[in-house]
C-alpha cells in the first residue's frame, strides 16, 4: 500500500483524527468569510473572536470539546482566555452568520470521488445506469489510463486535497461555486485525464449537453481560483468586483501569508484599526476626566453630579407631597 492510498478502500477519510483537524480549520475559515460579508471588523476585530470561531467549527463538526479543555488547550498555545470572554461574542457572530452553521464542503465531495475511483479500479464500481458492462466498460479505461500506476488515483487526490485545504478556503469560490463543482475543479486541475474519464463514465451519451455545460463550469472555476499559474499579474475574471482572488493579491498558501512584506501591511491595518476603535472612548475619558474646566461628573456627559442629585430628590419630594394630597392610592377604608 502506497503513501498516498494508506487508510483501507473503502473507509471515509474523515474518520480520521488528522483529516478531522482539516475539517474544523475549514470550517472556522468559511465562518470567518461569511461573517465579514455582512460585519465590519470596527464592531467585531479578528483576534477577539478567533477562538470562539474555532470553538463554533467543532461543535458544528460535531466534535464536541468541554469548554473548560478547549481554554486549557489554547492557553498551550499561547492565548490564555476565560469563559466569560470566550462567549462573550457569541451571540454577535450567529446573527452574523444568520445562525446557518452548517458548512457543505468540497473535501466531502473530493473524498467520494477518491472512493468510486477506487471501486472502479478493482471491479466494485456501480454503474449509474444499472448494468455488468458500465462496470466493466468504466474498468477497461482506467486500467488504459493507469498503465499499471495504482498510485496514480492517490496523487491526484492529495493534489487536489491540497487545493481545497489552501487555494479554495483562501479566495471566494465557495461564494461562486457550489461544493460538488469545486470538488471536481480541484481533481481537474489536479488530473485532467482522469476527471474527464470520471466525468464520462457518470454521463451517458444522451446527457452530453449536461455533460459539456459542467465541464464548461469546472473548467472556468478551476482556472480562475485554483490554477498554479495565476499571479497577480494575470487577468481578473471579475472586473469591477472586489474579490478575494490570486489575481488581487490574496495569498493562496501559508508560506505567502507569512511573508514580511505582508504581516507589516496587516500589522498596519490593525493598528490603523485600533486607533479608530478606541477614538471615541479616549474622546469619552477625556470628558470623564473634567474635560476643560473639571467640573463633570465623570461619566463624558458634562452635567453637574450635584445637579442631578438635587434634581432627583426634588422629584422625590414632590412626589410625597402629591399623595398626601390626593391620600392612598387604593381609595378610602372600607
Amino acid at each position: 500500500m502506497s503513501r498516498y492510498s494508506s487508510r483501507p478502500p473503502f473507509l471515509h477519510p474523515l474518520t480520521y483524527p488528522a483529516d478531522s483537524v482539516v475539517v474544523y480549520q475549514a470550517t472556522a475559515l468559511t465562518f470567518l468569510h461569511r461573517l465579514y460579508l455582512t460585519t465590519s471588523t470596527l464592531t467585531l476585530h479578528p483576534k477577539n473572536i478567533l477562538l470562539l470561531i474555532l470553538y463554533l467549527a467543532t461543535k458544528t463538526e460535531n466534535h464536541y470539546t468541554p469548554i473548560e479543555s478547549f481554554i486549557a488547550t489554547a492557553a498551550t498555545a499561547g492565548p490564555v482566555i476565560s469563559q466569560e470572554d470566550l462567549l462573550a461574542p457569541e451571540f454577535k457572530v450567529a446573527i452574523g452568520l444568520r445562525w446557518a452553521f452548517q458548512v457543505w464542503h468540497p473535501l466531502r465531495g473530493l473524498e467520494g470521488i477518491f472512493l468510486e475511483l477506487n471501486a472502479i479500479a478493482i471491479g466494485r464500481y456501480q454503474s449509474p445506469h444499472g448494468n455488468d458492462s458500465g462496470r466493466s466498460d468504466a474498468k477497461e479505461k482506467l486500467d488504459a489510463l493507469l498503465r499499471g500506476d495504482a498510485d496514480r488515483i492517490g496523487r491526484a487526490h492529495h493534489d487536489a486535497r491540497a487545493l481545497l485545504t489552501t487555494t479554495a478556503l483562501l479566495t471566494d469560490a465557495y461564494f461562486l461555486y457550489t461544493p460538488a463543482q469545486i470538488s471536481f475543479a480541484a481533481f481537474w486541475q489536479a488530473d485532467r485525464d482522469m476527471a474527464g474519464l470520471y466525468i464520462d463514465v457518470k454521463f451517458p451519451p444522451a446527457a452530453e449537453p449536461i455533460k459539456v455545460k459542467l465541464l464548461a463550469t469546472i473548467v472556468e472555476c478551476a482556472g480562475n481560483h485554483l490554477a498554479s499559474t495565476i499571479t497577480r499579474d494575470s487577468l481578473n475574471p471579475y472586473p469591477g468586483l472586489l474579490l478575494q482572488l490570486p489575481q488581487n493579491g490574496v495569498a493562496t498558501s501559508i508560506e505567502a501569508a507569512t511573508e514580511r512584506a505582508l504581516m507589516k501591511e496587516v500589522m498596519r491595518i490593525d493598528k490603523k484599526l485600533y486607533h479608530v476603535t478606541n477614538r471615541d472612548r479616549k474622546v469619552n475619558e477625556k470628558k470623564g476626566a473634567g474635560g476643560e474646566n473639571g467640573t463633570t461628573n465623570g461619566n463624558g456627559n458634562g452635567k453637574y453630579e450635584g445637579v442631578d442629585e438635587e434634581k432627583r430628590l426634588k422629584k422625590r419630594r414632590l412626589e410625597r407631597e402629591k399623595l398626601d394630597k390626593d391620600g392612598d392610592v387604593f381609595g378610602e377604608l372600607l
